[in-house]
């Protein structure tokens, strides 16, 4: 906390200022404006007594297990479906009152995300709960396909239906055979 009150009370300069002593070269490599990684750079090299930029090295590390990675798989229409559904019931459990507690930090990065940017849209008059309530669908899945995407290009992944316990199971089992 204590690099956040120097940051809120000075701005950036003082950060800066101390992780070219503590750790040159991240300074050199970070974007200067970020506040954020600042302070978490100038607060793990002051907890540890290493440079940040230490943590960063790539080590080989050898585990003592193996990893199956299995990754749910819905077909397309049913995960739309449920999509659509969560949206609806997240907003039935009071969603919108929970944006409206969250309004005056509308403009933390954290909260300008599917739902919540569409929420605030709703707080401002810009539209109302009918309007959102597609357009949230709609960015959530287009969020689904681009974690889908990412996932595909992403190692060797056993995709399961959710509801094939017995499939998840046989994949286990012939995997630490």
């Amino acid at each position: 906390r204590h690099w956040t009150d120097v940051w809120e009370a000075c701005g950036t300069q003082p950060l800066i200022d101390a992780l070219s002593e503590m750790d040159p070269n991240y300074l050199a490599q970070v974007d200067q404006s970020n506040y954020s990684r600042l302070i978490r750079a100038v607060s793990v090299s002051a907890h540890s007594g290493q440079p940040f930029s230490s943590f960063h090295m790539s080590r080989e590390v050898i585990r003592p297990f193996q990893t199956l990675c299995i990754a749910l798989d819905l077909p397309r229409k049913e995960l739309y479906t449920r999509i659509d559904q969560r949206v609806l019931n997240m907003i039935a459990k009071g969603w919108p009152e929970e944006a409206k507690e969250l309004y005056p930090h509308r403009y933390l990065k954290a909260l300008q995300t599917v739902g919540y940017k569409e929420l605030f849209q709703v707080l401002d008059g810009d539209l109302t709960l009918d309007q959102a309530i597609p357009i949230i669908q709609q960015s959530t899945r287009r969020y689904a396909k681009r974690q889908l995407t990412w996932f595909r290009n992403q190692g060797q992944w056993q995709w399961i239906h959710p509801d094939s316990m017995d499939e998840m199971v046989i994949q286990i089992a012939d995997a630490f055979v």
